[in-house]
């Protein structure tokens, strides 16, 4: 599994339900002893959303942190900013659209961090003055 998206036969658009039931039937089949309990504990999602989705029931689109908990749990990885470069197709688009606000990548930043303010703040009396004043 390279990325989260996996081609539809018919080479449709697919959507994030249909995207992410594959994958789950993928790693499901590759686990065959992992119960849908146990994934639903694993990965934080209620079991009865894995159902629908396994059984086509759900009718609306995945919530954003469900898609994001299943796929941090399918491909061990906790990062978002990875998972975003890894995911693809519609699970990749709906991370992106939902989390891409919340990256902060170091590397690639110019922001200097300013530690002029530890000193400054050792004293309580200022840092109850500048607490306040954020207010």
């Amino acid at each position: 599994m390279d990325d989260c998206s996996l081609e539809n036969s018919h080479s449709l658009k697919t959507t994030v339900n249909s995207e992410l039931r594959e994958l789950l039937k993928s790693y499901l089949e590759k686990h065959p002893k992992l119960t849908m309990n146990a994934l639903s504990q694993r990965a934080g999602v209620a079991g009865t959303t894995l159902r629908r989705l396994l059984q086509e029931e759900n009718r609306s689109e995945v919530a954003p942190h469900t898609v994001l908990q299943l796929v941090s749990y399918i491909y061990k990885e906790r990062r978002i900013s990875k998972l975003l470069e890894v995911c693809t197709g519609e699970i990749g688009e709906l991370l992106k659209r939902s989390f891409d606000q919340f990256i902060f990548d170091a590397e690639k930043s110019d922001h200097k961090l300013n530690t002029d303010h530890n000193e400054l703040f050792k004293d309580e009396t200022m840092y109850v003055i500048y607490k306040l004043g954020l207010s």
